[in-house]
């Protein structure tokens, strides 16, 4: 088998825009997972949130080989293999950004899920990330009052949410004050996402294929984000999804189908089943 790792992006690849995964795409996924390939799943959720997906492709939650957090936390057969956080520089700079500006935002902490206030944005995220975990624990989640206090945790990213038309002028805005001290990537269009500097899923990748033994020809990565952007640059084969950005589709090797049409099963088939 050419090819033995495969990096997938979750919302807008595997998932269909129902959040659901199809009965071929999963059948196709387990197919190869039996051929000996490592399917993992790369998402700038927290791991907590992708367990149900992990199961839902028939792999165990427990031993799963996960990218999270856009590359801030890694795990390799269950056990994570780092954490990355901002740095106390970054979160003041972008908590200052942000009450200036007045934006909504939402935190991952390592302990909860935190957010300045609940608004149209920020409520149907929480409500989102619930109900993903609910069979799983209880999701800890709060309102930050004070930012000092905030400021000391352990933050693996931040997230502005507003209108697409504004999270673009704000990250035109990060781009020329803020590459310095943090990476920052637009997963959905109206999400701008703030992680420590230098991390991106191209860096997790790179982990996780140094843990086990993987070539860089070895690697497919599939996405449709600008947050995978990297990640499909830096794989042997680099596939867009037909839904994906122009300026990811510009970058990819392969176009397949779109999310709603199994394309992820599409590229089993093609590289890895059919080969």
């Amino acid at each position: 088998m050419k090819y033995k790792m495969i990096a997938c992006d979750i919302d807008g690849t595997l998932l269909d825009d129902k959040r659901q995964i199809s009965k071929k795409v999963k059948d196709k996924i387990k197919k190869a997972s039996d051929m000996g390939l490592y399917f993992v799943l790369s998402s700038g959720r927290p791991y907590m949130t992708l367990r149900q997906y992990v199961e839902l492709i028939g792999q165990d939650s427990l031993n799963a080989n996960v990218i999270a957090l856009n590359g801030a936390s890694a795990c390799i057969n269950g056990n994570v293999i780092y954490n990355k956080f901002l740095s106390k520089k970054a979160k003041i700079e972008i908590l200052k950004y942000i009450n200036k500006h007045n934006l909504s935002y939402i935190s991952w902490t390592d302990d909860a899920l935190m957010y300045n206030r609940l608004d149209k944005y920020t409520q149907e995220y929480v409500d989102i990330c619930i109900e993903s975990t609910k069979k799983y624990q209880i999701l800890k989640h709060q309102r930050i009052v004070d930012e000092k206090e905030f400021i000391s945790k352990n933050v693996y990213k931040i997230i502005i949410i507003d209108e697409s038309k504004r999270i673009e002028e704000i990250r035109l805005d990060f781009n020329q004050h803020f590459t310095d001290i943090c990476a920052f990537s637009t997963s959905q269009a109206y999400f701008l996402e703030i992680y420590k500097k230098g991390i991106s899923k191209e860096y997790a990748i790179k982990k996780i294929q140094k843990a086990l033994n993987i070539k860089r020809n070895e690697i497919i990565a599939i996405g449709d984000g600008l947050n995978d952007l990297e990640m499909i640059k830096y794989a042997h084969l680099g596939v867009a999804m037909e839904n994906a950005s122009d300026k990811v589709k510009k970058e990819a090797d392969y176009i397949c189908s779109d999310n709603n049409h199994d394309g992820v099963a599409e590229v089993i088939d093609k590289f890895i089943i059919g080969e």
